[in-house]
């Protein structure tokens, strides 16, 4: 018969019933607090097509959590009171995020009490557990704009004019570029932030690292197919750019243009989807987790 004080768990865990009602009230109590921002996220963040994926970052760390929930209450771990320094300079982090309308340190004043939360909870030790779905939550934030336009975006735009540039010229096509402006005969093509792969990117990333630590994978291997997302993501915007440049000229303005207001979303990100759920097999049949065969 239960005491009323623990819930047994499969494999010899337990959680304490009294752990569990205070972990409740202290995310409700999070959420709560958090509630503005999650509304201006949903609002003006994920409603970019670059960030359009956010909303489902929490859904794939809640889903981690709950597949692994046998294995995290088995964990032997007590509630640390340091916990609470977390959250309070995460609390501290937000009153001065919310004075200065600074989201970045609002986002990682979010993270921060959560961290608390789960350590005050339920330890440092489940803490430790839960690194993957917390530090995950990190992709449903956008990149600080500043940098982004210094050190993602620019870069960018530069390397898809100058590999499609490459590309159209190796089919023996006249072409001509000046920045980020690629010019072949009858149409004129700029490429733009939407065109120089940064949406791909920043999905591919998130979807890439969730395949590593979802699926069983050596630690080195999941380095390279999170790194690999990268180089993915800008390899299947050259091929849009590149073909749009090669449609101008072999067949008409108009058949570029379609072409590249159609490829441009959802045919950029399948082939970029594709070329890495390939690489993702293939890593897991060369290098399987000992003992364990190769990744699902």
């Amino acid at each position: 018969m239960s005491d009323g004080r623990r819930t047994d768990a499969p494999g010899g865990g337990s959680i304490s019933r009294r752990t569990a009602l205070r972990t409740g009230i202290v995310l409700a109590l999070w959420i709560g607090l958090y509630l503005p921002q999650f509304g201006y996220l949903a609002r003006s963040v994920w409603s970019q097509e670059k960030y359009s994926h956010g909303w489902l970052i929490p859904v794939v760390s809640a889903g981690w959590v709950f597949a692994h929930r046998k294995r995290l209450a088995s964990l032997h771990s007590r509630p640390a009171g340091g916990g609470m320094v977390l959250v309070l300079l995460g609390l501290l982090l937000w009153i001065y995020a919310q004075n200065k309308e600074f989201n970045a340190l609002a986002h990682v004043s979010m993270l921060l009490t959560l961290s608390g939360i789960v350590a005050f909870a339920g330890g440092f030790r489940r803490l430790s557990a839960l690194g993957f779905p917390v530090l995950y939550l990190v992709f449903m934030f956008p990149v600080p704009r500043r940098l982004d336009d210094l050190y993602v975006v620019g870069p960018l735009q530069r390397f898809a004019a100058w590999v499609a540039e490459a590309a159209i010229r190796a089919v023996s096509i006249p072409v001509v570029r000046e920045g980020n402006i690629i010019e072949v005969p009858g149409i004129r093509l700029f490429v733009e932030e939407a065109c120089s792969g940064i949406h791909s990117l920043y999905s591919l990333l998130a979807l890439g690292t969730a395949v590593a630590f979802i699926f069983r994978y050596r630690s080195f291997v999941r380095i390279l197919l999170i790194l690999a997302t990268i180089p993915i993501a800008i390899f299947a915007n050259v091929v849009r750019v590149a073909g749009t440049g090669i449609l101008a000229h072999a067949v008409s303005v108009k058949a570029a243009e379609g072409f590249s207001h159609f490829v441009a979303g959802l045919v950029v990100f399948a082939l970029g989807l594709v070329i890495f759920l390939g690489l993702a097999a293939a890593m897991g049949a060369i290098f399987p987790v000992r003992g364990e065969g190769r990744a699902p």
